[in-house]
């Protein structure tokens, strides 16, 4: 069978790879590709039948996506102090070839994301605040003492992320970090080490890595489960503690996680709550959003449906809508469209390939999707559960 851990860390460097490429960012994503290549290969030959089967069908299509990023892969060195990945896990994106961000840029980007009009708001709230306090302390008067550390909360594939990476830019555009790079990191399996005295080494490390920028914590109460009689969980949070006590300037940290979750945690430690100043809750996206981010990536890759737009709309609002009541609380939001993308690629794939070659000389042929090509609810659940067993 296995290995639980093997399938996670698997599972954590493919999400994150296809996070750098909608990103664009395609020498981090080449990074985690080749590491959820490795775990799919190592998962195959662990498994059997079908699960085995399935993991070949994965490892065939990482590969696939790597030969296609290799091109696209350029030589850069990571932002000082910011780590690529190691036993830490810990995830940096990648700042240094890229131009110090202004604040025009960095908010035309929180703009052109779908939906996320509370997110928005809160920022913009943010940035006033924060903007009205450098017009006092340029006036002479007192500015209240607080830290720019975050709570984010919402459910998976709402952008959180996303919009922390974005909130290294604001905040390095409005000079409160000097580099504003992303470190980020899944809080169970990124800063809880294997033994005593491990974590908070480790924990560390990862706090270093951040400074000048933003470290997205993912998942964060996790940290408060039992860990087999051990209290490791508790000596990462000692640590992170520390590190948002003591680092008020340039360091921000952003806790994210399902939102009652991260309420129950924060209720848990009233201290630990009271350094975090601002929480944006981040919703689920509507049907008509889901639709609109399907739309953006196919015209990314572009393939254009053959039937009528209406009818296009209908179909595909109607089966996000049946796929979001199938998984409930699993719901993954812009990554279960995601999925549904990948899954109309390869039914199309299916399709084509019934065509001569001559046929397949056609770019418009190769660049057209019809809704035939939309999977079933039950092929998209099934695929899902695969991929989170």
């Amino acid at each position: 069978m296995p290995n639980e851990e093997l399938k996670k860390e698997y599972r954590t460097n493919r999400e994150t790879a296809l996070k750098y490429l909608e990103q664009n960012n395609y020498n981090q994503a080449m990074i985690f590709l080749q590491r959820a290549l490795k775990s799919a290969v190592v998962l195959a030959e662990q498994s059997s039948g079908s699960e085995r089967q399935a993991y070949v069908e994965q490892a065939m299509s990482i590969k696939n996506m790597i030969d296609k990023v290799g091109g696209k892969v350029v030589k850069s060195t990571p932002c000082a102090g910011a780590k690529t990945g190691g036993q830490n896990n810990a995830k940096a994106d990648d700042s240094s070839s890229k131009p110090a961000p202004s604040l025009e840029s960095a908010l035309e980007e929180l703009n052109s994301l779908e939906g996320l009009h509370n997110v928005k708001n809160r920022v913009m709230q943010i940035i006033q605040q924060i903007r009205i306090n450098k017009f006092r302390e340029e006036q002479g008067l007192p500015i209240y003492a607080s830290s720019n550390h975050m709570i984010f909360k919402g459910n998976p594939g709402t952008g959180k992320t996303t919009v922390a990476r974005i909130m290294g830019d604001i905040f390095s555009a409005l000079g409160l970090l000097s580099k504003g790079h992303l470190v980020e990191v899944n809080a169970r399996v990124g800063l809880v080490g294997k033994y005593v005295g491990h974590t908070a080494q480790q924990t560390q490390e990862v706090v270093d890595s951040a400074l000048g920028g933003v470290l997205f914590v993912d998942e964060f109460y996790t940290l408060y489960k039992a860990d087999s009689g051990s209290d490791f969980g508790k000596e990462a949070i000692d640590v992170l503690l520390t590190a948002v006590e003591n680092n008020r300037a340039d360091f921000v940290v952003i806790l994210a996680g399902y939102s009652d979750e991260m309420d129950a945690a924060m209720k848990s430690n009233v201290g630990f709550a009271s350094r975090f100043n601002w929480t944006i809750e981040f919703e689920d996206y509507a049907p008509k959003e889901m639709y609109n981010i399907l739309i953006k990536l196919c015209k990314k890759q572009k393939f254009v449906f053959e039937e009528d737009p209406e009818v296009v709309r209908t179909a595909i609002t109607d089966r996000l809508a049946e796929l979001k009541s199938a998984r409930g609380k699993y719901f993954g939001n812009a990554r279960d469209v995601r999925m549904l993308f990948e899954k109309m690629m390869a039914r199309q794939n299916i399709r084509l390939g019934q065509l001569s070659v001559r046929e397949l000389n056609d770019k418009n042929v190769l660049s057209t999707l019809k809704i035939c090509d939309l999977p079933t609810v039950e092929e998209l659940v099934q695929s899902l559960t695969d991929n989170q067993s």
